[in-house]
């Protein structure tokens, strides 16, 4: 069998949203693009798929918005998720910050899953980290009332760095909820709990005055 060509995502995938930041001016209808009102989680740098590939199959009445850059990967994800039949599940080939910013409205996710970012270890990049106190405040602007942030990384430094970022919003913006190892894995989990690494778990709910 031909392998699809990452040109092609769009015209092979019905999950794979052909989606243009220059083009598009107003917000996701998230309803229009599911066809149904169910609950919407999000996950950013995807990979693979494996988490969400899971999480869809046992969630059928979930919806699941992905977001990667990498093509070769989503062209990967996009053709498992069209092998296993999920109809709940969208991707987008999209910078995560401002397509959050510009097209996700307010209080519309349940939950997002940022599993592994880059750790960009050296002092100079630490800018580049996705996980920042502003963005962190950007995810809150768009998860719901009972909304939760999860975050999964095995590295120790930016972990910490994490908890930092926290520090400052907890118990005015979020609240930290117990973390654990869960049944749902993503690759790098399975690779480096296979190598005894630690990995490091952390869950914040969106904490709003009424």
């Amino acid at each position: 069998m031909v392998r699809p060509s990452v040109a092609k995502l769009g015209t092979n995938f019905r999950c794979y949203v052909d989606f243009d930041v220059q083009r598009e001016k107003s917000f996701l209808n998230l309803e229009t693009l599911f066809g149904n009102d169910h609950p919407v989680s999000m996950e950013i740098g995807m990979g693979k798929g494996l988490f969400m590939q899971q999480k869809a199959l046992d969630e059928p009445t979930h919806n699941f918005l992905g977001i990667e850059r990498v093509k070769k990967f989503l062209l990967f994800s996009a053709s498992r998720i069209e092998q296993m039949g999920l109809g709940n599940v969208k991707l987008f080939s999209v910078e995560a910050r401002e397509f959050i910013e510009r097209f996700i409205s307010d209080r519309e996710i349940q939950n997002v899953y940022i599993l592994f970012p880059d750790p960009w270890p050296k002092r100079r990049h630490r800018n580049r980290r996705l996980v920042q106190k502003d963005f962190l405040l950007l995810l809150r602007e768009k998860l719901k009332d009972s909304g939760v942030v999860h975050i999964t990384t095995d590295h120790k430094e930016y972990h910490q760095w994490i908890c930092k970022q926290i520090e400052e919003l907890e118990g005015k913006s979020f609240i930290s909820l117990p973390a654990h190892r869960t049944e749902y894995i993503t690759n790098f989990q399975r690779k480096y709990e296979k190598q005894g690494k630690d990995i490091y778990f952390t869950r914040l709910q969106v904490l709003r005055s009424q």
